[in-house]
């Protein structure tokens, strides 16, 4: 968590978007339900940091965010 913050941190310095990357693998019980349980907590974790860290933070979807980016370039 304490890395990905760090890398969120760094985007936003820069005024760059963050990209956050997972898989659903991560979550997923019929896998590993101790992975998953793992997986959601910390993702859990990671977001309420970042929402706490910067309350004014926007989440959206990649197809979201490259329609913006092309709506910009405009």
């Amino acid at each position: 968590v304490d890395s990905c913050l760090k890398e969120v941190e760094n985007a936003f310095k820069w005024n760059k978007p963050a990209v956050i990357s997972s898989h659903r693998v991560n979550y997923v019980s019929s896998i590993n339900i101790k992975n998953a349980s793992f997986g959601l907590q910390k993702l859990n974790q990671f977001l309420l940091a970042i929402i706490k860290k910067w309350p004014d933070v926007e989440f959206m979807t990649s197809t979201e965010l490259g329609g913006l980016i092309t709506q910009n370039r405009k």
